[in-house]
């Protein structure tokens, strides 16, 4: 009973936080909409010291004519996830950040990355989390372990490595209408991290070549895998859950 409740309250006190950290007027400042934390099961064979961190970013539009599924949806889909994630003996917290609602043409990735940092170091853990994410909201997460620690990370069906749609403003930069620069990223893959995309789909190359090396020690490298339902399906998150295993997670 006691668990119960030092549980409810630890969530009741980080989801204060939130809303303390995203309740701002500016319009260059990503949001936070939603910081939910749930404890390990007490039911869990074991308890896992690494958190898993359940991401969904919202207001990139990074390709015209995309259009996500609704927030209905996509919150289930990801509560579903983080549900039976916990009940495996791990610590899971599900974040949805939105992009700033100025239309400056800087990337929005910066100020989205920084509201994800602040969130996760309100966790106070001891180990770097395994971030997961689907979609556009690889471009989030794989924008943070550029400049943050991470255990490991997860991209389901992630954008490609190239400009989707790589229509040229006035000045000849590759903003088209989505406004901002299309990212390249640069970081490392020399730890654990599993790709997931439709059968015989290949859009993050960059990984995939890297994938050729094959995985060290502890999962270090890349992983490529086939999605088996689509990218929130309890199929899929079974993959999740046996590449955790595999890596030591």
């Amino acid at each position: 009973m006691s668990r119960l409740f030092v549980s409810h309250l630890r969530i009741s006190l980080f989801g204060l936080s939130a809303r303390s950290l995203s309740s701002t007027p500016n319009p260059q400042n990503a949001t936070c909409s939603r910081h939910l934390i749930r404890p390990p099961s007490p039911a869990a064979i074991r308890e896992s010291p690494t958190p898993l961190v359940l991401v969904r970013a919202q207001g990139l539009n990074y390709s015209k004519g995309t259009s996500a599924a609704s927030s209905e949806d996509e919150e289930e889909d990801w509560t579903s996830w983080s549900g039976m994630f916990a009940e495996k003996g791990y610590t899971t917290l599900e974040l949805d950040i939105t992009a700033p609602a100025s239309s400056s043409s800087n990337s929005p990735l910066g100020a989205m990355t920084n509201m994800l940092a602040s969130h996760i170091r309100l966790m106070a853990i001891p180990f770097p989390p395994v971030i997961i994410s689907s979609g556009q909201s690889c471009l989030l997460t794989q924008a943070y372990v550029e400049d943050h620690p991470a255990s490991g990370l997860v991209l389901i069906n992630p954008p490609p490595d190239d400009d989707p749609n790589p229509k040229k403003n006035v000045q000849g930069e590759g903003e088209g209408e989505r406004g901002w620069v299309w990212p390249k990223f640069n970081y490392e893959p020399r730890f654990p991290i599993l790709v997931m995309e439709e059968e015989g789909v290949v859009k993050a190359e960059r990984l995939t070549k890297a994938a050729e090396a094959g995985v060290g020690r502890g999962g270090k490298g890349v992983s490529l895998e086939a999605l088996r339902d689509g990218p929130r399906g309890e199929k899929s998150r079974t993959q999740v859950e046996r590449w955790l295993d595999r890596s030591g997670f």
